[in-house]
């Protein structure tokens, strides 16, 4: 099979002349691969924003802006994609309550001991 086939159906489907002439077909199998790549970065993109907002939201239900959550994750070595607590926040509240919770006693634990002050629990 050769160069030109391969083009041919890189764009199958198109319309016009551009499906069966071999320079046009060889542009737009560019430019389509371009909107692909494109296309795929900002669905990326938009995908971070909205766990971003999710989180934040769920997060501001206890009075923790999402900076601070995930800091305090951060501190206490809770590995946790936000693409994860996303999900967590959003089907299993409880879950994320209960990691949010675990994050800042962890965190504040570790903060005590590095002042040489002992934690009391409530």
């Amino acid at each position: 099979m050769g160069h030109r086939q391969k083009i041919l159906r890189l764009i199958k489907g198109a319309r016009g002349q551009t499906r069966n002439t071999g320079p046009m077909a060889l542009s737009r199998a560019k430019k389509a691969m371009l909107y692909s790549t494109r296309d795929r970065k900002n669905k990326i993109r938009e995908d971070r924003r909205m766990w971003t907002v999710e989180v934040n939201a769920a997060s501001r239900e206890t009075g923790m802006p999402v900076s601070q959550l995930l800091q305090r994750y951060r501190v206490s070595d809770i590995a946790l994609s936000m693409n994860m607590i996303a999900a967590l926040s959003m089907q299993e509240p409880l879950s994320f309550r209960a990691s949010q919770l675990a994050a800042v006693l962890i965190s504040s634990e570790l903060e005590s001991a590095a002042t040489g002050e002992l934690l009391e629990v409530q």
